[in-house]
């Protein structure tokens, strides 16, 4: 994805079936945050966009998933995840 893209990671044609457990981030791997472990969490028991509950990792796209490397929002930030 380039850094100008409209489209949003895995979104549309990005969308993929996987649920990976950590991100490749400019040539680093984080593991990803689950919900209620970003700092802009809420206190609601799921995630208002994913409905995932506390703890789990949000579903691949959601809204609210925090990038665990610049702690943006994960599907826009500037980071290079490898599968851009």
């Amino acid at each position: 994805m380039s850094w100008n893209s409209k489209e949003p990671r895995w979104h549309g044609e990005n969308r993929t079936n996987a649920d990976p457990a950590s991100f490749v981030i400019n040539g680093v791997e984080f593991d990803r945050l689950r919900y209620g472990e970003g700092e802009d969490d809420s206190d609601l028991p799921t995630c208002d966009d994913c409905g995932v509950p506390r703890g789990r990792r949000h579903v691949l796209g959601c809204d609210l998933e925090p990038c665990p490397r610049c702690s943006g929002q994960a599907i826009t930030c500037d980071c290079f995840y490898e599968d851009d």
